[in-house]
């Protein structure tokens, strides 16, 4: 009798997940791992003398790896990738919860990250955008960010309060019963793949390939660097998460206002010489200023213009018609080709001391960034 009841309510209980599953659920599970767990350990890392060379370095090394994996994988298979994914960042876990922090394992778990952000959202761009609707694209976009800006605002106080709570082992643990909750889920997805080779995935984008290279950098500037750079300021877990927290609540008032406003006039150009340049005058803002005050609030201005400015880089491969699962592919190689150029370069200017001059090497980008999709001519006929 026991036995049979037991049944029956997982039954019902997997008939609601079947029933209302919808696939950015994924996105959310990810958001918070990534948000409430693998961001704040750096705190930890911090504090076990892990360096800021030392951890883009690390970086740089995954995401190398991460980029070679995607470009000779030659098949992508959506349920078994998104499986792999999660399974990636809980064996990184896993490394901490056996070996510790030391330099050579932090490498390690940092490939394991980064492969599990490259195997995910390969697969999870090509689900999440097949709904998108004709002249719909930005706000599709938009929503896309702003679910993980909601995700967001909570799960950096849930991490932090687990791992001063309970500490690093019981941290680890409750991120690996999420990962497994989110493999859980992925019975909802259907069986598919996509077959490629790399010639053709890295000829897959043209057009496209140099503004990804700069949209992989300018995403990892915001979401990595800069809140590592709050390390500097920050000691403990709890004002690390209060601090990542504000910065998603900024995010959230500005979501939604320019995706209806650019996909109704489908001007994106004005927008794009816009954004670029304040945010090349945030990064002179934060070279010739000092102290965490003066930080902050560069940062929450610098995120606000990220939020409007994200959708628009990301949507550029809406608008050059190219919504296709071997476009994601190639996007997500050439993002993650930027971000290693990114790493390795920081990685040296650090090296060398070059603290503050790392801004004056963000504030050139935002620089050349509206050239060149000028240059690109993707907006020639909608701008």
């Amino acid at each position: 009798m026991i036995e049979n009841s037991l049944e029956n309510s997982l039954l019902r209980n997997n008939f609601v997940f079947n029933k209302y599953f919808k696939i950015w659920w994924f996105q959310i599970i990810q958001t918070l791992i990534s948000s409430g767990f693998i961001i704040i350990l750096y705190v930890k890392f911090f504090q076990n003398s892990i360096t800021l060379p030392q951890i883009l370095l690390a970086e740089a090394i995954a995401t190398i790896c991460s980029t070679l994996y995607l470009i000779f994988a030659r098949k992508i298979n959506f349920r078994l990738n998104i499986i792999l994914g999660f399974l990636s960042i809980a064996f990184g876990f896993s490394i901490l919860f056996v070996f510790g922090i030391s330099f050579p394992f932090f490498v390690i778990y940092s490939i394991f990250k980064l492969m599990s952000s490259a195997l995910f959202f390969s697969v999870y761009n090509i689900l999440f955008f097949r709904e998108t609707k004709d002249k719909k694209e930005l706000h599709r976009v938009t929503l896309y960010w702003a679910i993980g800006i909601v995700a967001g605002v909570l799960a950096p106080f849930v991490g932090s309060y687990i791992l001063t709570k309970f500490g690093l082992n019981i941290f680890i643990i409750v991120a690996v019963l999420i990962v497994l909750f989110a493999i859980f889920l992925v019975k909802n997805v259907k069986q598919e793949s996509i077959t490629y080779s790399p010639k053709t995935i890295l000829k897959e984008i043209k057009g496209l390939r140099i503004l990804n290279l700069f949209d992989g950098a300018f995403h990892k500037i915001i979401s990595f660097v800069i809140p590592i750079f709050a390390l500097l300021y920050i000691n403990t877990e709890f004002d690390f998460a209060k601090f990542l927290s504000l910065v998603s609540i900024v995010s959230l008032f500005f979501a939604f206002r320019l995706a209806k406003k650019s996909d109704k006039t489908r001007a994106r150009m004005p927008y794009i010489w816009l954004l670029s340049l304040v945010s090349f005058c945030i990064m002179l803002g934060f070279y010739f200023t000092d102290g965490f005050v003066y930080f902050l609030i560069f940062v929450l201005v610098y995120k606000a213009v990220t939020v409007l400015f994200d959708p628009l880089r990301f949507n550029m491969i809406l608008d050059h018609k190219k919504n296709t699962g071997e476009s994601w592919i190639a996007r997500e190689i050439y993002l993650s080709m930027g971000r290693a150029i990114l790493f390795l370069i920081l990685f040296v200017m650090l090296h060398f001391n070059l603290v503050k001059e790392v801004y004056l090497f963000f504030a050139l980008l935002y620089l050349l960034f509206p050239f060149i999709v000028k240059n690109k001519k993707i907006y020639a006929k909608i701008s």
